[in-house]
């Protein structure tokens, strides 16, 4: 989720990642994800609010991780 913060102009981002199974954690998928998106936001100037993840389906959503990520991009 990219944003911008209101009071200073900076570009804010959260990241979420998220895998379906344990199994899918535990070949280190999650990290994987979280080091290519905190890549992408050094690289273009976003400042990271917020890291979250989730082992869930896709089609829940109600995942935990997923929940505060749109609002902590706007900050």
């Amino acid at each position: 989720m990219l944003g911008d913060d209101c009071a200073t102009g900076e570009k804010t981002a959260a990241v979420y990642t998220r895998v379906s199974t344990g199994k899918q954690a535990e070949a280190g998928n999650l990290e994987r994800q979280r080091l290519r998106l905190m890549e992408y936001a050094a690289v273009n100037g976003y400042g990271v609010v917020l890291q979250a993840s989730d082992v869930a389906s896709g089609l829940n959503a109600r995942r935990r991780g997923r929940r505060g990520a749109p609002e902590a991009a706007r900050r």
